[in-house]
């Protein structure tokens, strides 16, 4: 029984053209105006965006850090492991035939 090709056409708009080629302008544009006012708001109230930032940062650790700091031992073991398995660097991903599109060292 033969597998289905990887899921190669995703059902999302990008841009055909322009600068940004290959993205979706709504994801793009909305990112860009989002970090542009945190940028402006930090240049027009300083004081006021170190204490928003400060306390942001403070809920994220408070409520996140432990599950941070679990998932990134998973990925570096995740990582050690892929490096140990001599088979996993064999593996190819895409198409019979497909030539990889970076090097080895890469």
């Amino acid at each position: 029984m033969a597998t289905a090709p990887p899921l190669l056409e995703l059902p999302s708009e990008t841009a055909e053209a322009s600068f940004y080629s290959g993205f979706s302008k709504h994801v793009t544009i909305t990112a860009k105006m989002l970090i542009g006012l945190l940028i402006v708001l930090a240049v027009i109230f300083p004081n006021n965006a170190a204490s928003v930032l400060n306390s942001l940062k403070a809920f994220s650790l408070e409520n996140f850090g432990a599950w941070y700091v679990w998932v990134v031992a998973f990925y570096v073991i995740v990582c050690v492991a892929c490096a140990i398995v001599p088979n996993s660097g064999k593996l190819l991903l895409g198409r019979p035939g497909d030539t990889p599109e970076f090097l080895d060292f890469s």
